[in-house]
C-alpha cells in the first residue's frame, strides 16, 4: 500500500539526508522546502516503517527528525501540520500519536483537530465514538444509551475507523479521540 510521510528536519546539512533517502529505491520524494521533506513509499511489497527509517538516519549519518504518516484520506492540511510539527519533539508519529501530543498544547491546534472530524465525519459520527467511547468501548451498552441499534453504532464505527486510520476500538485510538474532544 502506497504509505506518504511529512519529514521536518531541523538540520542545516540537508543533503546528506536527502541522499541518504534516495539509497533506498522504495522511497521517492515528493516535495522539498527548507525545512520538510514528503515522502513516499513507491514499493507495495516493502512498506516503509518510519521509525525504523529514523533509526537507520540516526545510526548511518547522525541525522534525526520528526516524521509524520499522513493519513489515506485527504482530510488533512498539510499547511497546518507544517506550523505543528516544528513544536513536536523528534520522534514519529501517526494521527492518534499527533492527536494525543495535541492535546497538552494549544486549544488552537486542538480546535482545528476537532472541526476537521467534524466537518469530514459529522457531528452523528463524532457522538456516535464518543458514546461508544463513553460506555466503555461496548457497543450494545452504547446502543441503549444513544437510542441506536447496534449495528447502526458498529457501522459508523467501522466506517470511521477506516477514514480517519483512528481504531477506536483500541484503548489508544480511543484515548486519542477522547482527549481531543474533552
Amino acid at each position: 500500500m502506497e504509505k506518504s510521510f511529512i519529514i521536518y528536519h531541523k538540520a542545516k546539512e540537508i543533503d546528506i539526508f536527502i541522499d541518504f533517502l534516495r539509497f533506498s529505491q522504495t522511497i521517492s520524494i515528493q516535495r522539498i522546502t527548507d525545512e520538510f521533506l514528503e515522502i513516499k513509499n513507491n514499493s507495495i511489497e516493502d512498506e516503509i516503517d518510519l521509525a525504523h527509517l529514523r533509526e537507520m538516519s540516526l545510526q548511518e549519518i547522525l541525522h534525526d527528525f520528526t516524521g509524520f504518516e499522513l493519513p489515506r484520506i485527504e482530510y488533512f492540511d498539510r499547511e497546518i501540520l507544517y506550523q505543528v510539527m516544528p513544536k513536536l519533539g523528534y520522534g514519529t508519529f501517526d494521527v492518534c500519536s499527533l492527536i494525543h501530543s495535541l492535546s497538552k498544547r494549544s486549544m488552537e491546534e486542538r480546535e482545528w483537530f476537532k472541526q476537521i472530524f467534524v466537518t469530514h465525519f459529522g457531528w452523528e459520527t463524532v457522538d456516535t465514538v464518543l458514546g461508544f467511547i463513553e460506555n466503555d468501548m461496548n457497543a450494545s451498552k452504547a446502543s441503549k444509551k444513544l437510542y441506536m441499534h447496534r449495528n447502526t453504532i458498529n457501522y459508523r464505527l467501522d466506517h470511521f475507523i477506516e477514514k480517519s486510520e483512528i481504531n477506536v476500538r483500541t484503548f489508544l485510538g480511543a484515548f486519542a479521540f477522547y482527549s481531543l474532544f474533552n
